[in-house]
């Protein structure tokens, strides 16, 4: 008699990736105007593309509500947008969905631009912080790039421990009834 395999829940399926996952995604593009180093979507989908395949989830990212619009002046005199939404980041698995509540903000000249470059963002940093995927630098925050805080440093000091799917499971729904309660009515 052929062995049933026991198809993994969604939430199941992100602990696995989360758990399973030893990569890092590098901060290989350059923004010498603002200066500093990010990674792009190409980066963090050579990274977690192959995961998702794997446990059988897709996802969608999508702003939600009335965003907000403000204008402000650049440091050269020119005007900027700035964009902030709430949005929703939507993990599917089967008929299953996780509906993960995040912001999106951004700022450029051109309105349109700024909405691209918040969803952009939004996704792949939430993306990052969902599935666990480490990058291998500080955020731009920082514009100080040092061996303290590269991808070696982290890879030589730190070991993983694997985390059992139900403590995950818990985590993840804790936060999602709580973001719920608090910012989806």
């Amino acid at each position: 008699m052929p062995q049933e395999t026991k198809t993994k829940k969604l939430i199941e399926s992100i602990g696995e990736i989360q758990s399973d996952i030893n990569l890092f995604v590098g901060k290989n593009a350059r923004n010498d105007h603002n200066n500093y180093n990010y990674f792009t979507e190409s980066d963090l989908y050579q990274t977690l593309k192959p995961q998702l395949r794997k446990q059988g989830i897709t996802y969608t990212i999508q702003a939600v509500g009335e965003p907000s619009f403000t204008e402000t002046q650049s440091s050269k005199g020119g005007k900027l947008t700035n964009y902030y939404s709430k949005g929703l980041l939507t993990l599917y698995k089967g008929s299953e969905k996780l509906e993960l509540g995040i912001i999106l903000s951004a700022q450029n000249s051109d309105i349109a631009k700024a909405i691209c470059s918040a969803l952009t963002y939004g996704a792949r940093y939430w993306l990052c912080k969902t599935f666990g995927i480490a990058t291998d630098e500080l955020d731009p925050d920082s514009t100080e790039i040092s061996k303290e805080n590269s991808n070696q440093v982290i890879k030589e000091t730190t070991s993983a421990t694997k985390l059992e799917p139900v403590i995950i499971k818990k985590q993840s729904e804790d936060f999602y009834y709580q973001f719920k309660e608090r910012f989806l009515k």
